[in-house]
């Protein structure tokens, strides 16, 4: 009897990447061509990792089915509300200040191994950092 293949996981991811790769590329194609060589570089470069993605998931000796479960469910909606809690509130607290939470908030729904000091540390810094060389290097106004 002939064994099944099954597509599982990043062929699934690899194949959606693909097509999205395609839909996107033949609506470059409508585009006027001064404008759209970059993003056309871009989908290139993410149909041939996808298919490289499909061919590693093909080629992959265990097939093993991971375990589903309820709590990366959660963990992707809560990061959608936190970012969308983010983004409605970055004009009211400033950028600094929101970021830093976003990042903070971020760290601990990853379960980041680092210590809370650590964690409010590189936060803070990291918002600090950017704040910097987009608002005064590149004069890019941030909230």
């Amino acid at each position: 009897m002939k064994e099944r293949k099954l597509l599982y996981g990043d062929a699934i991811t690899g194949l959606f990447l693909l097509l999205l790769s395609i839909v996107f590329g033949l609506i470059t194609l409508q585009l006027d061509p001064r404008i759209v060589r970059y993003p056309q570089i871009v989908l290139v470069i993410l149909g041939i990792l996808s298919s490289c993605l499909i061919i590693k998931e093909i080629r992959k000796k265990d097939k093993s089915v991971k375990q589903f479960y309820w709590i990366n469910i959660f963990k992707t909606i809560l990061l959608f509300a936190v970012i969308y809690i983010y983004l409605t509130t970055i004009d009211l607290i400033g950028f600094v200040t929101a970021s830093t939470l976003l990042m903070i908030v971020l760290m601990m729904i990853s379960n980041s191994y680092w210590k809370w000091y650590w964690i409010l540390t590189s936060s803070l810094l990291t918002a600090i950092l950017i704040y910097f060389v987009f608002g005064q290097i590149f004069y890019v106004p941030l909230p």
